[in-house]
């Protein structure tokens, strides 16, 4: 069967990018079964990516910036409480 949440998933560097890196940025969603969707966007000379976070079961989007290392151990995380804990962790260091 085909067709579910986690299969949204992606990272994606448009191909005009490659020829004009300047003006690319890496984007992609992903979606962690309980905990939510993360949609994120990092620009070549950004030192931060911009993520934006649905929780589970919610309608309002919640953003926050993180450090690539820090996101890709999201996405990575071997467990759902590890993924939810650096969510909030993330979203409690939040600019307002």
């Amino acid at each position: 069967m085909t067709g579910g949440p986690e299969e949204d998933s992606y990272i994606d560097l448009p191909a005009w990018a490659t020829g004009y890196p300047r003006w690319g940025a890496v984007h992609g969603r992903h979606h962690i079964p309980t905990v939510g969707t993360l949609l994120h966007r990092k620009r070549w000379y950004a030192a931060k990516v911009r993520v934006r976070f649905l929780p589970a079961g919610q309608r309002r989007w919640l953003t926050f910036t993180t450090d690539p290392k820090t996101l890709m151990e999201i996405i990575t995380a071997g467990t759902l409480p590890e993924a939810r804990t650096l969510i909030s962790l993330c979203l409690t260091d939040a600019d307002p």
